[in-house]
């Protein structure tokens, strides 16, 4: 059982350093307390920040709510996780006057940019998957709309899920080719997700995504190819034009 009572050798007190986190949108607020501790050099670059079950433990949240929080710090480059290690401090936010945009993770022209790419390709995914999945592929691809559903009702961020969801449909258009481009973009792609999905935040939009989403797998389950098309361009359309670009 870790101890957070009384200062430690690993960094400072965590009951004194924290704060109880106990408003809405909790991933934020747990994002804008590390933020103001690196900024205020509590954690340094290079230094190692608690776990994220100390973290949960201390602030009173749910673990889900701290990962949230783990996954716009490292996606906004403040962090690293280490697989099978501590999550250490990659850089400072900056000076306390400088705000700090976790939304604006891309540039308004790359995400445009992208967003037109996947666009272009991905509506012929959803043809080609419509024609080829197995009914085992169409489950995972089930799957991973509930999931969606699950954490937009639950009041979670649902990038993971969104981001299985399309990884899914690619798989079941049954061409390596695709899929190791798609591989070779994933890093893009899910900035761009977490990107739009704080903006929705942000806006109160929650849980459109999710349904269009629901609307493209409807045409893979009748196996309607252009359905499946017009569903998948409809939806990243869509995404285009929520953000403006």
């Amino acid at each position: 059982m870790v101890k957070t009572t009384a200062p430690t050798s690993e960094g400072p007190d965590l009951e004194r350093t924290f704060t109880t986190i106990t408003r809405e949108r909790i991933f934020e607020k747990i994002v804008d307390q590390i933020v103001d501790l690196i900024r205020r050099n509590k954690y340094r670059p290079g230094d190692a920040i608690p776990s994220q079950r100390e973290l949960a433990q201390v602030l009173k949240v749910s673990r889900t709510a701290v990962r949230e929080a783990m996954t716009v710090l490292e996606k906004a480059g403040l962090l690293e996780v280490r697989a099978g290690a501590r999550t250490i401090v990659r850089r400072s936010p900056g000076p306390d006057q400088e705000p700090l945009d976790f939304a604006g993770l891309m540039s308004k022209a790359d995400l445009a940019q992208l967003l037109e790419l996947r666009t272009m390709l991905e509506g012929e995914v959803a043809a080609a998957a419509a024609d080829k999945a197995t009914d085992e592929e169409l489950v995972r691809v089930a799957e991973a709309v509930e999931a969606m559903e699950r954490a937009v009702a639950a009041g979670r961020l649902d990038t993971d899920e969104d981001y299985t969801f399309h990884v899914q449909v690619t798989l079941a258009c049954h061409n390596p080719i695709i899929f190791k481009f798609w591989n070779a973009l994933s890093d893009l792609i899910s900035r761009e997700i977490l990107h739009c999905r704080l903006q929705s935040l942000a806006r109160g939009q929650t849980g459109l995504a999710a349904t269009e989403h629901r609307e493209v797998f409807a045409a893979l389950r009748a196996r309607d190819a252009e359905g499946a098309r017009r569903a998948m361009r409809r939806h990243l359309m869509n995404v285009k034009a929520r953000y403006g670009v």
